[in-house]
């Protein structure tokens, strides 16, 4: 059981590729849908928060691992790239998943 927010992102901050597809398969068969966003948005969210352990690693390597783990993330039986709409066609995106 993860206790907290920051418990689940230093957990998975440490996956290697075979642990994030077993991951990526277990998300297909419940219907979890992955939101893309473009880097420099997820740098910036966790390098505000201030305590996830990757940022310790500096931008560089967080854009490598992010790099790296995208064709994966786009694989995703449910992917959905915000990066390419604003949040109310994200949403509405979503809604038409649900009712579906």
């Amino acid at each position: 059981l993860t206790l907290s927010q920051f418990e689940l992102f230093k957990k998975y901050d440490n996956f290697n590729e075979e642990q994030y597809i077993s991951l990526s398969e277990y998300c297909d068969s419940v219907g979890i849908v992955f939101l893309s966003t473009p880097f420099e948005i997820c740098w910036e969210r966790i390098y505000l928060e201030g305590h996830r352990p990757l940022v310790k690693k500096g931008k560089l390597e967080v854009e490598k691992l992010y790099k790296n783990r995208l064709s994966l993330y786009q694989s995703a039986q449910i992917y959905i790239d915000v990066n390419e709409q604003n949040n109310i066609s994200a949403i509405d995106d979503l809604l038409k998943l649900s009712n579906s």
